[in-house]
């Protein structure tokens, strides 16, 4: 993602690399949109910025009519209360969100209302915000989908132990480029992970810098415009991680996955609200985005074993394989 500066106070243009999409915010300026995508560190002022009123967000162009966005206070009628504020959506036009200034956050994620509002503006186009990760492993791109606790944070780390290229370990948007292949690009410029034995033993040899969040995961600030570390990526494989009942198998488990199952994982990492009666042009976009990307990536179902550990090499060449098997 870019940010750049608009001629205006408490403005920003937000950036895809991968889609050629600009969204228009306003209500916060390039340093605070760069503070909530960016490493943790200083937060933004939610009281400052509460006093501007709400944040509106739209297509670049919908702004050139004033009419185009609902003025404050809005039209109570669509509003969505949140834990941390609200926000006022309808199907396929630009939207506003309220920040309540002295509801708490941690300092990893986006305000509730912001994050909604995002991604039901990104489904306009078909984009989808997937809690997910990417990588690419001897030139082929997987997307890692899974539950918490089904491994990803691990393979993650084990792909950076090999040298593989990582995007992202949790947060991505996904979609169908110009030339309609599958992409992926990362919407927080870290990775976090849980301290643990896998942790210790997968990152210890990576002599990178880590950081300590408040809650005592580890963070890795991830440089811009670094070729070693880039925000995107093609999607050539998909992968279902399932957790383990009880303890790690002492050898990974790979299998098939159906496409209904795969297309029920995409919506459950996604934003199921937007798949609601309420937003029928966001879920006709999604929906129909879900189906083809489970049409063109060949998937599989692997639960990680305690081999990742000894040889994630091993696992990794098992993910790209043509022929399945279990």
């Amino acid at each position: 993602m870019r940010i750049e500066a608009l001629n205006r106070r408490s403005v920003c243009l937000l950036k895809t690399e991968a889609f050629d999409l600009t969204l228009r915010i306003e209500g916060l300026d390039p340093a605070e949109m760069a503070a909530l995508l960016g490493a943790p560190g200083p937060r933004p002022d939610w009281q400052k910025i509460s006093t501007r009123g709400p944040i509106r967000i739209g297509f670049d162009e919908e702004f050139d009519d004033p009419g185009a966005l609902p003025s404050w206070p809005g039209d109570p009628a669509t509003r969505i209360p949140l834990e941390d504020g609200w926000v006022e959506l309808r199907s396929d036009q630009p939207g506003i969100a309220g920040i309540d200034p002295e509801a708490g956050r941690a300092n990893r994620l986006l305000p509730s209302g912001l994050h909604l509002l995002l991604a039901q503006q990104w489904a306009r186009q078909g984009l989808f915000p997937l809690h997910a990760a990417a990588l690419s492993w001897k030139g082929q791109g997987l997307l890692l989908l899974g539950d918490q606790g089904a491994g990803k944070s691990t393979l993650v780390l084990a792909a950076m132990q090999l040298g593989a290229t990582v995007v992202s370990d949790d947060w991505l948007l996904v979609g169908q480029d110009r030339a309609q292949g599958w992409r992926a690009e990362r919407l927080r410029q870290f990775l976090m992970f849980r301290p643990g034995a896998a942790f210790d033993r997968l990152a210890s040899g990576l002599g990178e810098r880590w950081l300590q969040n408040e809650d005592g995961r580890r963070v890795l600030p991830l440089p811009s415009d670094d070729p070693a570390w880039p925000a995107q990526l093609g999607l050539d494989r998909a992968v279902w991680l399932d957790a383990p009942a009880q303890e790690r198998p002492l050898i990974s488990h790979f299998d098939r996955i159906d496409q209904a199952r795969l297309l029920a994982a995409l919506v459950g990492a996604a934003m199921p609200r937007l798949l609601g009666a309420d937003f029928p042009h966001e879920r006709t976009r999604l929906l129909q985005g879900f189906q083809a990307l489970v049409a063109r990536l060949p998937a599989r179902r692997v639960c990680t074993g305690q081999d990742l550990l000894e040889h994630p090499d091993r696992l990794f060449d098992r993910l790209i394989e043509d022929e399945d098997r279990t």
